[in-house]
């Protein structure tokens, strides 16, 4: 083989050795693009954990208030859980949520 043949596979070698690496860089399985998309991902889940987070504390707070035995939400709960005080009468009303408005 000519020393201008190796040459020129070593030339192709080179430029196929700097294609592989690159299309590893930004496609592969840990690649620029992926390594975005984790941490795209990951910022959502810090979203979803600030919430739950926030959602815990209220949870907490609302504990808080009837271990005390705050009269107010313990009315609040008892109320969501359909409960009347001696002597209230309780009345519900529901509504059709799957009637069709007709137009003219």
């Amino acid at each position: 083989m000519s020393p201008a043949a190796k040459k020129k596979l070593t030339r192709i070698f080179i430029l196929m050795m700097i294609i592989f690496i690159g299309y590893t860089y930004f496609f592969g399985e840990n690649g620029y693009f992926a390594l975005n998309e984790m941490h795209s991902h990951l910022d959502s889940l810090f979203v979803v954990r600030d919430s739950l987070n926030i959602q815990l504390e209220e949870m907490k707070r609302r504990i808080e208030m009837l271990e005390k035995g705050d009269l107010q939400a313990i009315e609040e709960v008892a109320r969501s859980r359909e409960m009347a005080k001696p002597g209230e009468q309780l009345i519900i009303i529901q509504f059709d949520t799957t009637a069709e408005v007709k137009s003219k």
